[in-house]
């Protein structure tokens, strides 16, 4: 995560807070500007002075995605408001800086294959089809959030489905949101991805797993149990991975290859 620190400026109350005329840590915003290629979402951490109402600038600090954070420069003034581009305020970055106090980073670093326990043939199977589901869940998030211009992880539900409805269908690709996750269909495709606490969608959970396995490789005959065993086996040998991360201790994450 990134973390955006500049003057914070409220010149109209957000929409959808009819009755709040201020922002307050702990706050959810969106923010965009010339250099983003989409909508993101913003939490607002820190406001040293206070809420900052209508009419104020004071001090903040928004924390963002690293993604987002790469794209951004010192002294880039960015516009703050809605899912849909609703001006509410605005923000001067005046320092970029890496969030610190993660236990675990989000992604451990590269390991080559001669590092990492082998694997036996259906371990390699079960492998294949978890890359497939990290690849697949990748390809349909970012082709959605594309095709809304929005990164739809990271903002609050009501405003996402404000922008993107609970369930729709775009570019050939059905979907439908649930919790912190979406359903998604195509003409040969069911996949279902839950989002950490970080609005990644790169991680996968059992069930997830053992449910994309029995929806589209059904002859593979793979058991809850066997699911189970597999994965342990590969973040025993670091073929995957967790990290210590309130709310994310289900997901496991693919180990990047050097």
């Amino acid at each position: 995560m990134m973390l955006l620190h500049g003057p914070f400026s409220l010149t109209t109350p957000p929409a959808k807070w009819v009755e709040q005329r201020q922002v307050e840590q702990n706050d959810y915003l969106c923010f965009w500007s010339a250099s983003l290629p989409y909508t993101f979402g913003a939490q607002v951490l820190t406001l040293p002075d206070g809420p900052l109402r209508v009419g104020e600038t004071k001090r903040a600090v928004l924390c963002v995605t690293a993604e987002a954070g790469t794209q951004l420069r010192v002294g880039e003034p960015l516009s703050v408001g809605s899912a849909r581009q609703e001006p509410s305020g605005h923000l001067v970055l005046r320092v970029l800086a890496r969030q610190a106090g993660k236990a675990v980073p989000q992604r451990v670093l590269p390991l080559s294959r001669v590092k990492r326990g082998s694997l036996t043939p259906t371990e390699q199977k079960l492998f294949q089809r978890i890359e497939e589901w990290v690849r697949l869940a990748d390809q349909l998030c970012s082709a959605l959030r594309e095709a809304f211009r929005l990164d739809f992880t990271r903002i609050g539900r009501l405003e996402r489905n404000m922008c993107m409805g609970r369930q729709g269908q775009r570019n050939g690709i059905a979907y439908a949101f649930h919790g912190i996750g979406c359903y998604f269909e195509t003409n040969n495709l069911r996949l279902d991805v839950d989002f950490d606490s970080q609005g990644d969608w790169r991680g996968f959970d059992l069930w997830r797993l053992q449910s994309f396995i029995d929806w589209n490789y059904p002859q593979l005959g793979f058991s809850a149990q066997r699911i189970e065993q597999g994965v342990d086996a590969l973040l025993a040998k670091q073929w995957l991975y967790q990290v210590d991360r309130p709310y994310d201790h289900s997901f496991y994450y693919v180990t990047l290859t050097q």
